[in-house]
């Protein structure tokens, strides 16, 4: 595993001073998994989200600049207990994900937490579960609230298909890999159109170049 260089971090939520990984490095990617997941030359990127292990605020480089007293006390209430056991990245994405939700972050980014949390989740266990459907419920919001500009609307219609099939709901995943082709405006869309029918009906762990 391939941790990113470390750098000093105050925390915003209770000023405890930690080092968390800088800012991400440039690595190769060899190939994705169908959900999207980066196969790099160095194998699985730790460090990637900025964690606190005093209170368990976790984020993105920025989010460590400051934040509002409501955020910081739903950390304490609801974070802060159960912070020095974390250990795993996917437990800290879960983290940022839910501090994302209580500083009003937009949907989509909110929903890119949660699947990062599922990447780094074994593959089949509960929390991978719930982690996609974390993902899945916001991705869902963005499609219905046009957030997503068009020309990706298909490339997240064949993700969330993607995810309810890795949770073994193959009918939400078969309409929503249905639901590509009428998202599909350009080209670039068509590719995920072959995408959603080889998962449907042979899937494959990776995409194949």
């Amino acid at each position: 595993m391939f941790r990113l260089k470390g750098t000093q971090y105050t925390c915003p939520v209770c000023r405890n001073l930690f080092t968390g990984p800088s800012k991400p490095l440039s690595t190769s990617i060899l190939r994705r998994r169908t959900d999207f997941k980066p196969i790099t030359s160095h194998g699985d990127i730790s460090g990637g989200i900025v964690f606190c292990g005093y209170c368990g605020f976790a984020g993105a480089h920025e989010d460590f600049s400051s934040v509002t007293q409501s955020v910081a006390s739903s950390v304490r209430q609801k974070l802060a207990g159960k912070a020095k056991y974390i250990t795993s990245e996917s437990e800290k994405y879960e983290n940022a994900a839910l501090c994302a939700q209580w500083q009003n972050k937009s949907p989509l980014q909110i929903g890119e937490l949660w699947l990062y949390a599922s990447w780094h989740a074994s593959e089949d266990s509960p929390k991978a579960k719930d982690y996609r459907n974390e993902a899945i419920k916001y991705f869902n919001i963005c499609l219905n609230e046009c957030i997503i500009p068009s020309n990706k609307r298909a490339e997240y219609a064949y993700l969330i298909g993607e995810l309810f099939r890795r949770n073994n709901d193959m009918k939400s995943a078969q309409m929503w890999f249905n639901r590509v082709e009428e998202e599909t405006e350009d080209n670039t869309g068509n590719r995920f159109v072959m995408l959603s029918k080889q998962q449907l009906n042979d899937p494959k762990e990776y995409i194949e170049n």
